[in-house]
Formats: structure tokens, sequence, C-alpha cells
């Protein structure tokens, strides 16, 4: 435990490092609400206070949901206003922990506008649809494989980047596109077979749809693939380091809303979670052209701490 929290504090100090001198904002925020006065262990609370830089906050059941959403719509600059919805059931929960992760990144070298155009962008085998898509020329990272294309785009001050994938061919499977990419190119930079460093400079004329994302999910089944099943299991659950409770204590549900949208002049994207625990019983020649006009990958990094921030599939903009 001790090592996690020393690690978590150098990774909140790097993450306000790393856009300072930059118009680049980047924000993450934890909080725990404690239900009709329910009390953590003392040394519960020091240490998520004082080691993850959480609040910690009580509030009546009746008034959850608003609070909670409050808290979701302030830390996420009103990009998630509603993370809870009012009519959910809260009558057996005890506290909900928070986390909130806010960017905004501006382009190191922005889109001119007057170059958008609306040009046809093919989501499935039969189906296009016209979007604006947006247009520049320069020098970009790049690098290309028997699986597609893989492209960095700066922010500002080049602390972040957004990483985008065009597949070799649009794919049913999008979903092993996704692990593929990231087994293979955003790895670590000290693992083997990284395509992040095969990335090299060359001259390339790039179109990418503008595109707004926003998502809900309940990761609790794909968590309980990975292995982790004990915390929501009401007799193997053991939560006596965080509470005193003569009930029993398990999670009941996670909630994650994200929000990402893609212009001209950079990125905004944010993402809010909440975890509910119940009581139960190259060479010099032509521009090559990339153009983002199917399915594809982004990945939203933190390139000093090779940290992913945001990742998703962009199926229709």
């Amino acid at each position: 435990m001790a090592k996690l929290s020393s690690a978590y504090r150098i990774l909140l100090q790097n993450l306000r490092f790393s856009t300072l001198f930059t118009r680049n904002v980047l924000q993450l925020a934890n909080a725990a609400a404690l239900i009709d006065q329910f009390v953590l262990l003392t040394a519960y609370q020091n240490t998520v206070e004082n080691d993850f830089s959480a609040t910690i906050f009580s509030v009546n059941l009746s008034e959850a949901a608003t609070t909670i959403n409050n808290w979701a719509n302030e830390h996420t600059h009103g990009k998630i206003p509603k993370l809870l919805d009012e009519k959910t059931d809260l009558s057996n929960t005890v506290m909900i922990l928070l986390n909130a992760l806010y960017f905004k990144g501006v382009w190191a070298n922005p889109f001119k506008k007057q170059l958008t155009a609306d040009k046809e962008f093919t989501y499935s085998a039969n189906s296009k649809v016209k979007v604006p898509m947006m247009s520049k020329s320069g020098w970009f990272k790049y690098t290309s494989s028997t699986e597609g294309q893989l492209l960095e785009l700066p922010y500002e001050g080049n602390s972040q980047s957004m990483l985008l994938f065009l597949p070799k061919e649009e794919k049913e499977e999008m979903q092993h596109s996704i692990s593929s990419i990231f087994s293979k190119t955003i790895k670590s930079r000290n693992s083997n077979q990284n395509g992040y460093e095969s990335l090299r400079s060359q001259q390339l004329i790039l179109v990418l749809p503008r595109f707004k994302i926003e998502s809900f999910v309940e990761p609790v089944p794909e968590l309980q693939s990975m292995g982790i099943k004990a915390a929501f299991d009401c007799e193997k659950a053991n939560f006596s380091l965080m509470m005193d409770s003569e009930r029993i204590i398990k999670v009941s549900e996670i909630l994650q809303k994200t929000f990402i949208e893609v212009n001209e002049e950079g990125s905004k994207a944010a993402a809010a979670t909440a975890v509910s625990f119940v009581a139960v019983s190259g060479q010099i020649r032509k521009p090559l052209t990339v153009e983002f006009n199917r399915p594809f990958l982004f990945a939203i990094r933190d390139n000093h701490l090779q940290l992913t921030l945001f990742a998703g599939i962009v199926n229709k903009p």
C-alpha cells in the first residue's frame, strides 16, 4: 500500500507539471461520498485524504444523486453534468467513490477552419455519411505496418499527444484492433516490439473528421473477467480496513461516463467514475495523404509519463 500511495503522489505531481507554460488543462479529482453519516475508519480516511488527495463528504440519501452530479459537473467543467440518475436506488448504499479526469488540449499546430470541408466517412460496409473533415499538411511522426497506419498529433508543449490508428481495412472485430494496437504500439518504451518507437517524422497530408463522443459504461463484467471478483461477492468481499460495519459490505456497481470532442483548435475530454458500495446481507518525397475516412482508434497520451489518459474508437463521427 505504501508503494502504491507513493507512486500515486508522484503521478499527481507529474500530471500537474505536465501542462505548465501551455494552454492545456489536465485535472484529476477524487472523492468519497458517505451516505447518511456513514463513517470511515480513521486510518483509511487519512490514506484517502493524504495519499490520494481525495475529498471526503457526507450527504443525505435524498440528496445524494444531485450532490454527486454537481461534483461531476464541476470537476469535468460541465462536460459530464449527470453521472447518476436521480431515480437510482441508493437505499442500501453506504459510500460512493468518485473519480474525474478532465483534459483540454490545444494542438501544437491547429487546423485551419477554412480548409475543413464535408467529405464521406464510411462507417459500415454499405453505409456512408458526410461529415466535416479537417485537413492540414506538415511533418508528423508516422509509421505503417501490416495492421494499419499510426500517426501522432502533438498538443502544445509536446507533453501530451493524440495517437491515431487507421486499420488497413474496416474490421468488424474493432475491439480486437484495440487490443492489438495497444499491445504492439502503445507499450512502455522499454518493451520489445514497440511500434511507438517506430514513429518517424514524415511529410503528410492529414485528413481527420471533427468528432464528439459521449459514452456510458458499466465495466463490472469486464473487471470480473479479468479476475476481480471478490469485491462484488457478498461472501468474499472484505473491506474491514475501510469501514467498521456489522453489515456485509461489497461493491455493487461501477459507472463511468466519458466525453471527448476533437476540432480544429484541439481536444476536450472528460471521464467520471462512480463506485458504489452497498451493505447486503523518413525521406523527402511527395506528401502521403492519410485520410481517416473509416472507423479508427484514438488515444490521448501523456508522453513523459507514458500514460494513456483516454482511448476509444470513432465508428461514426
